[in-house]
């Protein structure tokens, strides 16, 4: 669920290991097919290796089909849809029942907002596969974004019946619940929910997110916390989403305690999954460059994502403290990793300007956090 913390966490890792990348061979046949059926290195990439592959002598059409299929994902997660729209119908003139370019110009229609035909290619994907997830799931879907509720929760309970863990399924049921019948209609979904499901993580998610969000609940929160520390044991819900929960409901104290047991959790565990040089180099390059251990890394990832960015800008305040030139150097290159600009000042070891462009970037994971779904709708 919050893979997006994780990433951050291995991108700042890598950049304390200074190893290049080897250099790679000429791109072959094998490497074009690779490229464009796996939709790999980049729209760009993807599209050439497939427009070069569509050049080769004796394509059949089934083949032809197939990339124009690969080519048209490319272009849909590209978001240039018109064209990914274009390479569906090719597909699908080649090969009118092929469920896959069904669904996914469905997709693509849907996103440039032709509802009308989207909901056409969405039906028939379901005449091709009747009980298929995906046919029912993106069907639901597109029920759940037309407010169409009452045929949203039929669709989603029909995933649920192939695969009650699905929390994509789950969760949006939850929401079309509430959509449908407001706070009350979500009170009644999940209490019948722990019944019907009471071993899937997914139903006390939603209610940590339900009572965060609308019921203000918190002793109900941290009991599905609770819940979900034993159905998925680990330091997610057992240091980060509690950790949420007490910084949400102003328990900072509380708060403040388990990011810092899942710092330091995460950290132990990346450590001990990298090789012996890997570790010793890298606790080496923080000890004796940057003047002291990884977890403020993770600590401050965290605040910054769980929504306290306050809290965040403290952590890296101490680090660049303790750090000196070396750790603002690390601090900048961070924050232009994320796409933040940095002015010359700050380069040059403005505080003020320095202070600026972390505030920037905290604000920025706040904003762009998986966690965001917790906090209460803005009013206005």
């Amino acid at each position: 669920m919050h893979i997006r913390l994780a990433a951050l966490i291995i991108v700042i890792a890598t950049l304390l290991l200074s190893f290049n990348s080897p250099s790679k061979s000429a791109v072959n046949y094998s490497g074009l097919a690779a490229s464009c059926l796996g939709n790999k290195g980049g729209m760009s990439h993807v599209v050439s290796s497939c427009n070069t592959l569509m050049k080769a002598e004796g394509i059949t059409p089934k083949q032809r089909g197939k990339l124009l299929n690969a080519r048209g994902w490319a272009y849909y997660c590209g978001r240039q849809y018109d064209k990914a729209i274009s390479d569906y119908s090719g597909a699908l003139a080649l090969q009118p029942d092929d469920a896959t370019s069904v669904l996914r110009r469905a997709m693509a229609l849907d996103a440039l907002g032709d509802s009308q035909a989207a909901q056409a290619d969405y039906l028939k994907r379901l005449q091709l596969d009747p009980d298929g997830r995906n046919s029912l799931f993106y069907k639901a879907k597109f029920d759940l974004g037309q407010g169409n509720y009452s045929a949203a929760i039929l669709g989603f309970e029909k995933v649920l019946d192939i695969d009650p863990g699905d929390s994509d399924a789950g969760s949006r049921l939850f929401i079309a619940h509430f959509g449908k019948d407001g706070v009350d209609g979500g009170d009644r979904f999940l209490r019948q929910a722990k019944m019907q499901w009471p071993d899937e993580p997914w139903v006390f998610d939603a209610q940590v997110r339900f009572d965060l969000k609308y019921t203000g609940d918190h002793e109900s929160a941290m009991e599905a916390v609770t819940h979900l520390a034993r159905l998925k044991p680990g330091i997610e819900y057992e240091g980060l989403i509690p950790a949420l929960v007490h910084l949400k409901i102003g328990e900072e104290d509380e708060g403040i305690k388990y990011v810092r047991q899942y710092a330091a959790r995460h950290l132990e565990h990346d450590l001990a999954n990298m090789g012996l040089f890997n570790r010793w180099y890298r606790k080496s390059a923080n000890w004796l460059v940057l003047g002291q251990d990884e977890e403020w890394l993770y600590r401050y990832l965290a605040y910054a994502t769980l929504g306290r960015p306050d809290i965040a800008k403290t952590e890296i305040d101490s680090f660049l403290h303790k750090s000196g030139k070396n750790g603002r150097a690390l601090v900048l290159k961070l924050i232009q990793e994320a796409g933040i600009p940095v002015t010359k000042e700050a380069v040059a070891g403005s505080v003020p300007h320095l202070d600026d462009a972390i505030t920037q970037y905290l604000d920025h994971l706040a904003k762009t956090s998986g966690f965001r779904k917790y906090d209460p709708p803005e009013k206005g």
